[in-house]
C-alpha cells in the first residue's frame, strides 16, 4: 500500500530486526528544515525541475563559469552532474545553453561542426578556419560570432585517452575559442576524473559533483515524479536518513545518488510499496549490508523483471545498444520493432529514459543502459536489432551537416554489429571518423579468423577508403580478393602493390606481389621490380623466399640457366632456404639430370632443412629415374611417419594402381589420407577413378556429385561425371553437370568436347527414332 503525501498519512519506517531503523546509525534530521516543507516548490526553481538540495553547488558552478571560460565537471554516473550543470547555466544571463554530445570518434573538426551553428557559417559541413599546417585559426572565429553561448559537452571523457585528448587539436580548439570568444563558456562533463594537467588552470576550473544530503532525499520523495504529479511519500527525518545511507550516503564523500533515488521511486510506485519497504525488505535477501551499486542492481532487477512488459524490456535493450542519444525520429521504428507503440512512453514514465533540453533526443541513463546491456543476450535477434537501428540512422532527410556525420558513424557501427557488411559501401566515407576505422580493423581480424573472405572484402574495402595509407589493410584486402577471385586477380594486385609502396622493405608485401605476378605470367614485371629496388629496401625486403620467386620468374622467362646459376650462387653462399634447394632440384629433374638433382637434395638433408616437399621431389626423381621401388618405399616411410602432404598418398596410390595393378591397395592408401585429414581434390578424383576401376561406379558418381554440389572449381569432377553419365545414356543429367561446370569453374576444351559428344549422341538417337 503506497503511503501518499497527506497530512494525516502515517510515515513508513525502515525495518530492522525490531521493525525500526537503527537509531544508533541514523542521526536525526530536524523536522523543520527551510525549504523542505510540505508546500510546493517555488515556480521556476531548481526544485520545480526535480533538482533538490543543490542550491549551494549551483551557485558555486555559476560563479566559476563567470570567472573562467572552461569548467571541467566530473562525478560518478547517476550523481546528477547534467542537471546541476543545466541549473548553473540558467544563472548566466545572456548566454544561450547548448548541449552537445561527443563520442570516441569526435575530433577537432567534428567538435567545431557542432559549435558552428552559433557562428555565421553557411557551409553544409563547415570546417574550422585554419592556419598552416593544421592549426585552427581561432582569430577568425571571432568574426563569425552571432550570439554568446554556454556549451555543455556531455560524455567529455570520450574525448580523452591516456590522460590527454585523443585529438590534441581538441584542446587547442577549446583554448583558442575561449580566448577569441570571450562571451562563450564551455562545460565538459565526465564520468571519470579529469587529469589535473589537461588544460592550463588559468583557463579552466574543475569541480567534482557528489551526491545529495539526507534533507534533499526527504524532499525528493515528497514529489519524485515532478510538478503536477500527486504521487509521493512523506518521510520522517530518520526514515529519510535511512534511505540516504542506503542510496550511497554511507560511502565516504559520496552522498545519495539521484539516479538511485529515481529508480527506487519508480520501483516502489510500480510494486505498490513504500521506498522504505523496497529498500529494507522484511523477508528477502539481506540487502542492507550490500554496497549501493549492488543495491541499485537489485532495484533494476525488480523493475526489469516485475514491472516491464516484454515489449518494454526489448525496447530498453534496444536503447542500450545505442552509443549516442536516441533521436526522436527513431522512436517509431524502434516501437515497431518491439510491437508496442506505447513502449517508450512507459519507459519514460518509469524514469528509465529522459529527453534532452531540446526535446530532440531520448537518453537512457548510463547505469541503467549498462544494466540493460547485460540482458542483451536474451534477445535472440540481436543482429536484427542492430539492423533496425542502422536503418533508423540512415533514414535522414538532410544529406550533410553534423547530424549526418554522427548518423554515418553510428550507422557504420550498427551495420557491423548486424553483420550487414555488404551495405558498408553505401556509407559516405568522407563523414566517417577514427572510431569507425578502429571498428573496421577489429572486425577485419574477426572475419579473417572466421575465414569469411567475402564479408572481409567489404570491411577492408571501406577501411582502405578511410585510411588509404594503411598497408596492412591493403595486404589483407588483396589476400581476400584472391581467395574469392582466384590467384593472380588484378584487383588483388592493385592492393598488393599499394601495400608494397607504403612499406617497401617488408618481405611479405613483395612476396604477395611476386606470387600474384607469377600467376598472371608477368614474370618480367616482377624481375624488373626486384632489380629496381633501392639498395636499402633490397637489403631488407629480398629474403630467401623472394630469391626463390625471382629465380622462378627468370626460369619461366626462358632464362633457366641464369636462374639455376642464381640459385647455385645462393646455395654456395649458404644463403638459401629449403625452397631454393627444392626449386633447383625440380629444375634439374625436368632436364633429367637426376644425379645432380639428388645431390642438391642430399646437401639440403645434410643441412637439416628438408621438408615434406623436398622428400616428395626426391620420390618423384627416384621414380622417374627408374627406381620405382625405392620411390614407393620413401613415400610409405613418410606416410607411416604421419605426413599430411597429399602428394605422398596420391603418388603412392597411382603407383600401386598403374605399376602394381593393385587398385584395392591404392584405395586403401587414399583412405589413410582421408583419415589423417589431407585428402584434397586430386586425391578424391583419383579415388573416384579407382572406384570405377573396381566396378563401383555408383559410389564414384556420388563422390563426384558431392564435390560438385559443394561448388568445387576443379573441372576433373565435372568432366569425369559427365563422361560417366554419358556412358550410362543419361544425357540430360550429363548436360546439367556441364552447366554446373560453366557456373563454378572456367570451362576447358575437354568440357566443350564432352558437351559436343553428348549433343551428337542425342542427335543420333533422334534421327534413329
Amino acid at each position: 500500500m503506497i503511503t501518499w503525501l497527506h497530512p494525516s498519512d502515517r510515515h513508513p519506517r525502515a525495518p530492522n530486526a525490531g521493525g525500526e531503523p537503527d537509531r544508533a546509525l541514523v542521526p536525526a534530521i530536524p523536522e523543520n528544515i527551510p525549504g523542505l516543507g510540505a508546500s510546493s516548490s517555488a515556480p521556476d526553481s531548481p526544485e520545480s525541475r526535480g533538482v533538490f538540495g543543490r542550491g549551494r553547488e549551483i551557485a558555486e558552478l555559476a560563479q566559476r563559469l563567470q570567472e573562467k571560460p572552461i569548467l571541467l565537471v566530473h562525478g560518478i554516473e547517476g550523481i546528477g552532474k547534467s542537471a546541476l550543470i543545466r541549473e548553473a547555466c540558467r544563472r548566466l544571463p545572456g548566454l544561450r545553453y547548448v548541449p552537445i554530445m561527443v563520442a570516441t570518434h569526435t575530433d577537432a573538426d567534428a567538435l567545431f561542426r557542432q559549435l558552428a551553428s552559433g557562428l555565421d557559417l553557411h557551409e553544409e559541413t563547415p570546417l574550422p578556419p585554419r592556419a598552416p599546417p593544421r592549426r585552427i585559426d581561432a582569430k577568425i572565429l571571432a568574426q563569425h560570432v552571432r550570439e554568446s553561448r554556454v556549451v555543455h559537452v556531455h560524455r567529455g571523457h570520450e574525448l580523452l585517452e591516456s590522460g590527454r585528448f585523443r585529438d590534441r587539436a581538441v584542446g587547442k580548439l577549446l583554448l583558442d575559442a575561449s580566448a577569441q570568444l570571450p562571451g562563450w563558456r564551455f562545460v565538459l562533463e565526465s564520468a571519470r576524473k579529469f587529469p589535473e594537467t589537461l588544460l592550463p588552470s588559468r583557463f579552466c576550473a574543475m569541480k567534482r559533483v557528489r551526491g545529495l544530503e539526507a534533507a534533499a532525499v526527504r524532499t525528493y520523495f515528497r514529489q519524485p515524479f515532478g510538478e503536477g504529479d500527486p504521487r509521493g511519500w512523506a518521510l520522517k527525518p530518520e526514515e529519510a536518513q535511512a534511505l540516504y545511507l542506503r542510496l550511497g550516503g554511507k560511502e565516504r564523500g559520496t552522498g545519495a545518488h539521484p539516479l538511485g533515488m529515481m529508480l527506487l521511486a519508480s520501483v516502489a510506485d510500480g510494486l505498490g510499496e513504500t521506498p522504505l519497504a523496497v529498500a529494507f525488505p522484511a523477508v528477502a535477501r539481506p540487502r542492507p549490508e550490500e554496497s549501493y551499486w549492488r543495491f541499485q542492481e537489485h532495484l533494476f532487477d525488480d523493475l526489469y523483471g516485475k514491472l516491464l512488459t516484454p515489449a518494454q524490456q526489448h525496447l530498453l535493450r534496444l536503447a542500450a545498444l545505442y552509443r549516442a542519444p536516441i533521436p526522436a525520429g527513431h522512436v517509431e521504428a524502434l516501437q515497431r520493432r518491439v510491437g508496442d507503440g506505447d513502449a517508450l512512453r512507459a519507459l519514460s514514465k518509469r524514469l528509465l529514459l529522459s529527453r534532452d533540453a531540446g526535446q530532440e533526443h531520448y537518453i537512457p541513463h548510463g547505469p541503467f543502459a549498462k544494466l540493460a546491456a547485460k540482458r542483451v543476450a536474451e534477445d535472440f535477434d540481436l543482429q536484427v536489432d542492430h539492423r533496425v537501428i542502422a536503418d533508423a540512422w540512415l533514414e535522414r532527410d538532410d544529406p550533410k551537416g553534423l547530424p549526418h556525420i554522427l548518423a554515418a558513424n553510428e550507422a557504420a557501427h550498427h551495420l557491423l554489429e548486424a553483420e550487414e557488411f555488404h551495405r558498408l559501401g553505401d556509407l559516405p566515407a568522407t563523414l566517417l571518423g577514427r572510431d569507425t576505422r578502429s571498428q573496421l580493423e577489429r572486425w577485419s581480424v574477426r572475419l579473417h579468423e572466421r575465414r569469411d573472405y567475402r564479408s572481409n572484402r567489404y570491411v577492408l574495402g571501406l577501411l582502405t577508403m578511410l585510411d588509404p595509407n594503411n598497408h596492412r589493410a591493403h595486404r589483407f584486402l588483396g589476400e581476400a580478393i584472391e581467395r574469392l577471385e582466384g590467384r593472380g586477380a588484378e584487383a588483388a594486385l592493385e592492393h598488393y602493390l599499394r601495400a608494397r609502396d607504403l612499406y617497401p622493405s617488408f618481405p611479405p608485401y613483395l612476396a604477395n606481389v611476386g606470387r600474384n605476378l607469377i600467376n598472371r605470367r608477368e614474370y618480367e614485371r616482377f624481375v624488373k621490380l626486384v632489380d629496381e629496388l633501392a639498395p636499402r629496401d633490397r637489403q631488407k625486403a629480398v629474403d630467401a623466399y623472394i630469391h626463390g620467386l625471382y629465380g622462378k620468374c627468370k626460369e619461366r622467362m626462358g632464362k633457366g640457366k641464369a636462374a639455376s646459376l642464381y640459385r647455385r650462387g645462393l646455395i654456395r653462399e649458404d644463403r638459401a632456404t629449403v625452397s631454393l634447394y627444392n626449386d633447383e632440384a625440380v629444375y634439374l629433374r625436368k632436364r633429367q639430370r637426376y644425379t645432380e638433382a639428388l645431390a642438391i637434395l642430399d646437401e639440403a638433408n645434410e643441412r637439416g632443412i628438408m621438408d615434406d616437399h623436398s622428400w616428395a621431389i626426391r620420390a618423384d626423381i627416384l621414380q622417374e629415374s627408374g627406381s620405382g621401388a625405392a620411390s614407393s618405399r620413401l613415400r610409405r616411410e613418410r606416410i607411416a611417419a604421419g605426413s599430411r602432404n597429399a602428394a605422398f598418398y596420391n603418388d603412392e596410390a597411382l603407383y600401386r594402381w598403374d605399376q602394381l595393378e593393385d587398385p584395392a591397395g591404392a584405395l586403401a592408401i587414399l583412405e589413410q589420407a582421408k583419415e589423417i585429414g589431407c585428402a584434397n581434390d586430386h586425391i578424391l578424383s583419383v579415388e573416384a577413378g579407382l572406384l570405377e576401376a573396381l566396378d563401383r561406379g555408383e559410389e564414384a558418381s556420388r563422390l563426384r556429385r558431392k564435390r560438385i554440389a559443394q561448388g568445387t572449381p576443379n573441372t576433373v569432377f565435372y568432366n569425369d561425371e559427365a563422361v560417366w553419365l554419358r556412358e550410362q545414356g543419361k544425357y540430360d543429367e550429363a548436360l546439367v553437370v556441364l552447366d554446373d561446370a560453366e557456373r563454378n569453374c572456367r570451362p576447358d576444351k575437354y568440357i566443350r568436347a564432352i558437351r559436343r559428344s553428348i549433343e551428337r549422341k542425342i542427335a543420333q538417337e533422334r534421327r534413329g527414332s
